[in-house]
């Protein structure tokens, strides 16, 4: 299963890049894979209905990044979504369809949850580790 859900995010994530209109779609592919009783994807829907990711995503990427020059890291299930220019040099994150920026070399989110800011954290230090 584990090596499954790795195949399914590069999956995603080649996606995302060579067809940047289609995220909102990828993410529904993604939950319906994934979907399962034990994980709570409550955060994801409102009244039933996927959130709108694709607006929040492409705007932000569009506006501020050119998003084919972009590795993408996402942990779907916490909605964490991180952006980093290919030189290093531009990153951006997106929490539960909000984004922050990186601001005093620490994420900051657009509400407080201590789980996210690990997880968030987590995934600055891998890479910082990876030179990415």
């Amino acid at each position: 299963m584990e090596n499954e859900i790795i195949q399914i995010k590069k999956y995603i994530c080649k996606k995302l890049i060579n067809n940047p209109n289609n995220i909102n779609h990828c993410i529904e592919e993604y939950l319906k894979w994934l979907k399962d009783e034990s994980y709570d994807y409550s955060m994801f829907y409102d009244d039933d209905e996927i959130l709108d990711f694709d607006a929040c995503i492409t705007t932000i990427a569009e506006e501020n990044f050119d998003i084919k020059d972009f590795y993408i890291f996402e942990i779907p299930i916490a909605g964490v979504y991180i952006f980093m220019s290919n030189d290093g040099k531009k990153e951006f994150s997106i929490v539960c369809g909000e984004y922050f920026e990186k601001e005093k070399d620490r994420f900051y989110p657009a509400y407080v949850d201590e789980h996210i800011l690990l997880l968030a954290d987590s995934i600055e230090e891998a890479i910082k580790k990876n030179n990415l």
